[in-house]
């Protein structure tokens, strides 16, 4: 990730940035998630979970392809096969 986006990342974690309404939905529509995705009582903790996983490469090449998968089975089954592996970590 660029020095750049890090840094926009940061400011929007912490407070310093905002994110437009046209600009949260795009993202929520990259991320295949609805907007109020970002919008949760516990609100900062959702946001920094979210924006480390999205830290590496590895883990949106992951998100991608991923999001390329239309049957919801298949979704499910890879969803419980990683929570499997992390939980063997």
């Amino acid at each position: 990730m660029s020095l750049t986006v890090r840094v926009f990342l940061t400011r929007i974690t912490f407070g310093g940035s905002c994110v437009g309404a046209s600009r949260l939905q795009q993202i929520a529509t990259a991320l295949d998630v609805p907007v109020t995705f970002f919008y949760d009582s516990d609100t900062k903790t959702r946001e920094v979970e979210s924006l480390l996983f999205l830290d590496s490469a590895f883990s949106l090449r992951l998100l991608r392809a991923y999001s390329k998968i239309k049957d919801q089975a298949v979704q499910r089954q890879l969803v419980t096969l990683m929570e499997a592996v992390a939980d063997n970590e």
